[in-house]
């Protein structure tokens, strides 16, 4: 379900790209303050603006497509290049036991990658409504609201992973 929720917000970011390019002016705002002020422009280019579109998919796919499918691999050939919590704990488990183990770091890397696709939609959105004139400024809040969902959301996950080896181990050995 996250797969699929991922693979439409990177899609969602494209198409407000794609339509916002034939309004923007020759001259679109690419900094902004503190306060959501514009403070520094770039000429309008196709590589400029697709440029963001395309990082967020590459991050979306990295973080949240390709990471979780090497972590799962990684834990079925018990590989010691996957730092886990408690590592030795983990790697006296078995693949299946693992595997499990691994789930809460999978689903929270697709939910990390969701929150970026999110606020690069964000952005986009805003940088067009701004270089349009539709806006006077791009609000910093929901910034600061993706910004901080993604940093709870890797805290949960250390939390949530060192809880799963535990809950793995302890069923494995009768505790």
């Amino acid at each position: 379900m996250l797969r699929v929720a991922l693979l439409a917000a990177m899609a969602a970011v494209w198409w407000l790209a794609i339509a916002a390019w034939p309004d923007l002016p020759d001259r679109i705002p690419l900094h902004f303050d503190a306060a959501g002020r514009p403070d520094g422009d770039a000429p309008r280019s196709p590589w400029l603006w697709f440029g963001l579109p395309a990082f967020a998919t590459c991050l979306g796919a990295a973080l949240g497509l390709i990471l979780p499918g090497w972590t799962r691999a990684a834990a079925r050939r018990n590989s010691p290049r996957l730092n886990m919590p408690d590592a030795i704990r983990f790697q006296a488990l078995p693949e299946a036991s693992r595997l499990r183990a691994v789930e809460p770091m999978a689903g929270a890397l697709q939910c990390m990658a969701l929150l970026l696709q999110g606020l690069f939609a964000w952005i986009v959105n805003g940088i067009a409504a701004v270089a349009t004139g539709a806006a006077s400024t791009l609000p910093s809040t929901p910034v600061f609201g993706f910004v901080a969902g993604i940093v709870a959301t890797a805290g949960w996950m250390l939390v949530a992973i060192r809880r799963a080896v535990a809950r793995e181990f302890a069923a494995q050995h009768g505790r």
